[in-house]
């Protein structure tokens, strides 16, 4: 992939991370019984910033060429001036179709169920060897990515994440505590047998 295409890609993506970022707490997070989760800026999730800086919206958010004849095209605003594309949000079932229309554009896969069976295998994947959420999460999205799913909210991945963690270190846990008992059992087999001929 180019760099102007990976640009383009972030930059079409943006408003959808941005209001699930947004949409997400992005302080620490209480989950029932007081655990806590990892925090959006501890991972790799992406997020708007407050406040751009000139040379960024010139940068990275300013919009190609192409993106302006997509926009014109495909969404039907005769500009991505801002009052254009305020009329055009304003306009029935509009976000629907800019949405499916920005998808197709940028080729990213909406979110299914195969995106839920994707967070749960690279979670699992990633839990057997690492402990943090942060860097558990940082694994999900880093194939989700490159499956080219849509990211859900970061407190989907964050609660998956968790849940995932807890499973396999149950698992783990399950089959050290089994084999510590087969060992004591063992152990204790050989004197049990020597009372029995006394």
């Amino acid at each position: 992939m180019s760099v102007k295409h990976a640009n383009r890609t972030r930059v079409i993506m943006r408003s959808q991370i941005c209001a699930a970022s947004q949409s997400s707490t992005t302080g620490r997070l209480q989950h029932k019984g007081g655990l806590v989760l990892s925090s959006i800026h501890e991972t790799a999730y992406p997020r708007c910033k407050p406040e751009l800086t000139q040379r960024e919206l010139e940068g990275v958010s300013a919009p190609s060429t192409e993106d302006s004849k997509f926009v014109r095209k495909k969404i039907g605003v005769r500009s991505i001036e801002a009052r254009y594309l305020r009329e055009e949000e304003e306009r029935h079932h509009s976000r629907l179709r800019c949405m499916e229309a920005i998808r197709a554009y940028a080729k990213i896969k909406p979110i299914t169920d195969e995106t839920h069976a994707t967070i749960l295998s690279a979670a699992t994947a990633a839990a057997q060897n690492k402990q943090e959420l942060a860097h558990i999460i940082n694994v999900i999205i880093e194939e989700l990515v490159r499956q080219r799913f849509e990211l859900p909210a970061f407190s989907t991945l964050n609660r998956k994440a968790l849940t995932v963690r807890s499973e396999v270190n149950g698992r783990y846990f399950k089959s050290l505590a089994d084999q510590a008992r087969r060992c004591r059992i063992g152990r204790f087999k050989p004197e049990a047998r020597k009372l029995q001929q006394i």
